[in-house]
């Protein structure tokens, strides 16, 4: 088999297939599903250092596992970013972001229209910790660079919109954004990285819903 040396000179099928560097099981012509919850330590010298890591897979499948992070690696590729992180679920991983970036005091811009856990998310919840959200309608850029305040900490995107398709102007949000130094986060489902990579708009983070056209059938959360 050819070794391939630069992945991103591919096309996404390719990609697809190569973007997670292979695995190790050199019977299969699909990969594996692991179902463990835990890994297997060759010794207790190997045992300390995984258990003392930070989010080491082989630990522990609640910091992840290798079928997660093969998909987090492909995905991550796809989207032109640098890492990526996969969840049990989408609103999961939107959570984490907002946890992550927001404290008491900051200010959130989001759209009018999200998925509806994201819309009560950050008109509902985030309010209860003290961060200050305000919503605007997505189909004008203006609206979002007058919403700016001081303590604006991130702008929230989601487009196409879920479920009503309306189309946010990524480039001239992140434009407004970086000027004033404030984080972007885009909710790229209805697009996926096939049709649409936000990174190279200028979003700092991405999120899918693996629910949907990733997923294909309706049949999984992540």
């Amino acid at each position: 088999m050819t070794e391939i040396n630069d992945i991103n000179q591919y096309t996404a099928s390719t990609r697809l297939l190569y973007a997670d560097e292979g695995f190790s099981d050199e019977w299969s012509s699909s990969p594996p599903i692991h179902q463990s919850v835990s890994g297997i330590a060759k010794d207790a010298e190997e045992f300390a250092k995984i258990s003392s890591a930070p989010l080491e897979e082989r630990f522990y499948a609640r910091h992840g596992n290798p079928t997660s992070s093969r998909l987090a690696k492909v995905i991550t590729n796809l989207e032109g970013g640098e890492c990526g992180i996969a969840f049990a679920a989408g609103q999961g991983a939107t959570t984490t972001a907002l946890m992550t970036f927001l404290k008491a005091g900051d200010h959130v811009i989001a759209q009018k229209n999200h998925y509806m856990g994201t819309s009560k998310m950050v008109t509902q919840i985030l309010p209860k910790y003290g961060v200050e959200a305000t919503v605007v309608d997505q189909r004008s850029v203006q609206n979002f660079e007058e919403a700016v305040r001081p303590n604006t900490k991130l702008i929230l995107l989601e487009t196409p919109v879920n479920p009503l398709m309306y189309i946010t102007d990524i480039k001239g949000v992140c434009d407004i954004a970086r000027s004033k130094n404030i984080l972007t986060f885009c909710d790229n489902t209805f697009a996926t990285p096939i049709n649409q990579r936000p990174i190279e708009q200028g979003v700092d983070i991405v999120m899918h819903s693996t629910t949907k056209y990733i997923g294909g059938h309706h049949d999984l959360l992540g």
